[in-house]
């Protein structure tokens, strides 16, 4: 599994499911661009961290859904590893996402884009 990949996808969920003060979404004005540094190494830490822990479990769902659901399950999102009728295997990488905690993005004094704990 390419954890590039997954990275992508992760950072995508991340800006299509968070909503700006205006109800508009994220991904509607900023992009992986304009990430700053520190929130993107920590996202890519995140998911080397998730992927080195589960990888043989995430072969199952494959890179970009196990990036999307890392996002939407770990942030408890209305969708994510346990709605993917994977049984046990869903709810063993639910569970372990939920341990990293929820996160959220938002727009710095700077325009950059950083996280924040949920």
């Amino acid at each position: 599994m390419d954890l590039e990949v997954m990275l992508n996808a992760y950072i995508r969920a991340a800006l299509w499911s968070t909503v700006l003060e205006d109800g508009a979404a994220m991904e509607s004005r900023y992009s992986k661009d304009d990430l700053a540094p520190v929130a993107r190494q920590k996202m890519a830490d995140d998911c080397r961290d998730f992927f080195n822990a589960h990888g043989v479990d995430l072969t199952v769902v494959g890179a970009e859904a196990a990036g999307i659901d890392f996002w939407l399950t770990r942030n408890r999102h209305g969708a994510g590893f346990w709605d993917r009728g994977l049984g046990d295997l869903g709810k063993r990488l639910t569970d372990a996402a939920n341990v990293f905690g929820e996160c959220e993005l938002y727009v710095g004094d700077d325009g950059k884009l950083y996280l924040q704990p949920g």
